[in-house]
């Protein structure tokens, strides 16, 4: 026979003076729309929690646990001795498990290089293209008058760099930008006509939201695998695997209707 878990019974807080059991402190979640979010991170924990303990290749030394404990409190400026017990008192946290919890941090930091590594260069190669840089020379302004004499200028093989100094002086709303920008994060409404540029092409005027852009599209650097796009690409790949564990198990509150993952509102993957 299943027990019956009566959580308005079982006492979670107390404000003030007021308890407050946890089948308030539910409702209150599901009300204000945290609920969801709140059980998702619990099941992704508990998904990274036992993977670090089902493996043997995590294992953190001594010296890389104090030299993360060295590079944390210097960072948050907190090498001293005092200040830092204050930060912990703050915190609501002791020594020990501040450090449990910066070692748990290292765990995570492995384990997400191991499950991403044997995917990492595949999908790079795949993606090569997205992650190709462009140079970009571009003028926003809300004055559609601007923009059109912009674009025609520059159209007329005057490069939209001696523009610059024509129109911004004059016009305190008029933005100038230029420089290298990631093929994958250009807005997506002007993604495919940059991309397919060629230098020198002038594109525009587009208008985006209440303002006005005319670009120049310049030369396109190639994509390496430095250390910044593999730290990114490391944790796509960990949160694409983590949203398939999510995926594959079935969550509920004990007794009641499981949370469904097909279902856009309370998707415990999203």
């Amino acid at each position: 026979m299943t027990a019956t878990v009566d959580f308005d019974r079982i006492p979670f807080l107390v404000i003030g003076e007021q308890p407050i059991s946890l089948g308030q402190t539910l409702g209150y979640l599901q009300l204000s729309g945290t609920l969801v979010p709140l059980i998702r991170e619990i099941v992704n924990q508990h998904i990274i929690l036992q993977e670090i303990q089902s493996r043997s290749d995590l294992e953190v030394s001594l010296p890389d646990l104090e030299q993360a404990v060295i590079d944390f409190r210097l960072k948050q400026q907190l090498a001293d001795a005092d200040r830092f017990q204050q930060w912990l008192a703050n915190q609501g946290l002791d020594h020990a498990t501040w450090q449990n919890r910066v070692l748990f941090r290292l765990k995570v930091e492995r384990l997400v290089e191991k499950i991403a590594e044997p995917q990492l260069l595949p999908y790079f190669e795949q993606h090569r293209s997205a992650f190709e840089q462009l140079e970009l020379a571009c003028i926003i302004t809300p004055d559609v008058t601007i923009a059109h004499q912009v674009s025609q200028q520059v159209t007329a093989q005057t490069p939209l760099e001696q523009l610059l100094q024509t129109h911004a002086p004059t016009d305190a709303q008029t933005q100038i930008l230029r420089g290298l920008v990631r093929c994958d994060r250009l807005p997506n409404e002007l993604r495919a006509t940059i991309v397919a540029a060629t230098p020198g092409e002038v594109i525009g005027p587009k208008q985006i939201e209440q303002r006005w852009c005319v670009f120049q599209v310049g030369q396109r650097v190639p994509a390496s695998l430095d250390s910044d796009l593999k730290r990114e690409l490391q944790t796509r790949l960990f949160q694409q695997w983590l949203s398939a564990k999510v995926l594959s198990l079935s969550v509920q509150l004990v007794n009641q209707s499981p949370l469904a993952n097909s279902d856009p509102q309370t998707s415990l993957a999203a």
